[in-house]
């Protein structure tokens, strides 16, 4: 049992959600009137969407449906999940980089023990990582071809590239073409 806010209390009122001082969580509705009242931006909708299938959470090893378009539809509904739990994550990743970069921002690096809150530290850590500027690309990858020095890079093709390559009609030494299967679920009208 949770008691609410007078200021949540009087957002319910003006949404027009019927309410007790003293409800639960599992009254979707205010829920709902909650998120709206305090305004956390786009996300919140999502993590409505979310509160509201929290009694159906998918998990690896439910049963699968039997017949295929069964499963076309679970594969859609599970899918929904993710994405809103993805919108809800950004919104969330964007308020965790907000307050980082505001603690990088007004820390001195050169204060050893940082600002200390009740129940955190934080402190400026300072690393060396190196930075490419690209009108050096060229001298660069000359350097590592004559001191063999290919662990520098990293060993991934650029798919998007490479097809364009092989579809103009250039053989590059190593590379096929692979065929990869995939699944496309669209809303039946």
């Amino acid at each position: 049992m949770r008691s609410w806010p007078d200021e949540i209390v009087e957002a319910f009122e003006e949404a027009g959600v019927e309410y007790d001082d003293v409800c639960d969580l599992e009254d979707y509705d205010l829920f709902k009137a909650y998120l709206t009242a305090i305004d956390r931006g786009d996300w919140a909708e999502h993590l409505w969407d979310i509160f509201a299938w929290i009694n159906e959470k998918p998990a690896v090893g439910d049963d699968i449906p039997e017949h295929l378009g069964q499963v076309a539809d679970e594969y859609k509904r599970v899918s929904q999940i993710r994405l809103a739990l993805d919108k809800v994550a950004e919104g969330v990743k964007a308020r965790e980089s907000e307050l980082k970069n505001h603690l990088i921002d007004n820390i001195d690096s050169d204060n050893e023990s940082g600002v200390m809150g009740r129940n955190y530290q934080a402190t400026i850590k300072l690393d060396k990582r190196p930075r490419m500027d690209a009108e050096f690309w060229p001298q660069f990858h000359a350097w590592i071809a004559e001191n063999d020095r290919f662990d520098l890079l990293q060993k991934r093709l650029s798919d998007t590239a490479v097809m364009d390559l092989i579809n103009s009609g250039v053989e590059l030494p190593g590379i096929e073409k692979m065929t990869v299967k995939s699944v496309s679920v669209r809303k039946v009208k």
